[in-house]
């Protein structure tokens, strides 16, 4: 009795179905035709995305990181019409599973064996397909591609929600003997899924602006911002540390002057403007992507350019050299081509050069001997 019941459990495990139908499916041309072009098309993309096309818009940005998540939506939908197709519902109407079950194995053994071999390609390709992606963005050398691996790549899980879902809906059509309607059904449930993911995710796009990238140096920051606040309590209101902290909060009422490229000729602007941006790039590549490289802000307003300047460019290290570095401003207009950014630059305000600690940022830099790329030439 425990040898019969030994051999029916060796037999039922001894995945036959699920083997038979695996080989099906890997010997089939139409699966790996359009397995091999998904793969393919996938990997140019996010090459492209990752390497090359680091200069586009973050907003444009969005939209063809998703691309890798439709191709996915995609591949999944055929699979599952091309196997629940071939694998259930052909061999229903061709009598394979009625002589799978006169020459005795179990209806439940014929259908999860099958079940299996569907969840094993399925998942297979889901988790392989995911990591390609994760490693093209992450081994990326820039830092945004980096970000859109951390903060995309969780989302596209989503679409094992979606296998399943399908899965089932395909599978309870084939229990009611609706053949006919998988292809169908299939593709309206694609259509529905497929543009549920674009919601969340472009909605969320000015919060991904926000993210800073170099998470390091603002925690640094902060501790300097501590050290220099106990040293204050330490030495009292008359020392230099206090003078200094006074002084920065006269920083908020700093009111700029605005130049010309050519440093001399004075910019009538209208600070209280609200069609203008202005923002402040280190380099050359921050001017050309404005809205992408994050660690160097775009100011709404000018009132607003006028309080933060200055602190902005301190926590850099780079605040006595506020009235050397160019600034870009540039009108919001909904005219296409958009306009160009101009650069400008900016004179402090007498008051706050009186301050201590601007003194001391200058004595710092003639001590120290630092140069400007202009002023070494």
């Amino acid at each position: 009795m425990h040898k019969l019941q030994f051999l029916s459990n060796k037999k039922f495990f001894s995945l036959s179905i699920f083997k038979r139908i695996s080989l099906e499916i890997l010997t089939s041309k139409t699966w790996i035709i359009f397995t091999s072009a998904i793969f393919l098309f996938a990997i140019i993309w996010e090459i492209l995305l990752a390497f090359i096309l680091v200069d586009i818009q973050l907003g444009d940005r969005i939209l063809t990181s998703f691309v890798p998540l439709l191709l996915m939506f995609i591949w999944v939908t055929f699979f599952h019409i091309f196997n629940i197709s071939q694998n259930f519902s052909k061999e229903i109407e061709t009598g394979v599973i009625n002589l799978e079950i006169r020459s005795g194995v179990s209806k439940s053994k014929l259908f999860w064996e099958r079940v299996l071999a569907n969840r094993v390609f399925t998942f297979s390709f889901i988790f392989i397909y995911i990591f390609l992606y994760f490693f093209w963005f992450i081994v990326a050398p820039s830092g945004s591609s980096k970000l859109i691996a951390l903060k995309f790549t969780p989302g596209l899980f989503f679409i094992i929600i979606y296998d399943l879902f399908l899965m089932g809906v395909l599978l309870l059509i084939i229990m009611i003997k609706k053949s006919v309607l998988i292809g169908v059904v299939g593709t309206l449930t694609f259509v529905l899924f497929a543009a549920i993911p674009f919601g969340g995710p472009l909605a969320s796009s000015d919060r991904l602006r926000g993210v800073p990238y170099d998470f390091a140096s603002q925690n640094y920051s902060l501790q300097i911002a501590k050290k220099v606040n106990d040293l204050s309590e330490k030495y009292g209101g008359d020392s230099y540390i206090n003078q200094m902290i006074n002084d920065m909060k006269s920083f908020k009422e700093n009111k700029f002057t605005y130049y010309k490229a050519d440093k001399t000729t004075p910019l009538n602007i209208n600070t209280n403007d609200m069609d203008l941006t202005i923002a402040f790039f280190s380099t050359p590549e921050y001017k050309k992507n404005s809205d992408y490289y994050l660690r160097n802000p775009v100011y709404p307003s000018l009132e607003d350019f006028d309080k933060n300047y200055l602190y902005d460019l301190m926590l850099t290290g780079l605040g006595s050299e506020v009235e050397k570095l160019p600034v870009f401003i540039k009108e919001r207009t909904n005219s296409y081509p958009p306009k160009e950014w101009e650069e400008i630059y900016v004179e402090l305000s007498p008051k706050i050069k009186e301050t201590t600690i601007w003194k001391w940022m200058k004595r710092i830099k003639e001590i120290g001997g630092f140069k400007t790329p202009e002023e070494n030439k």
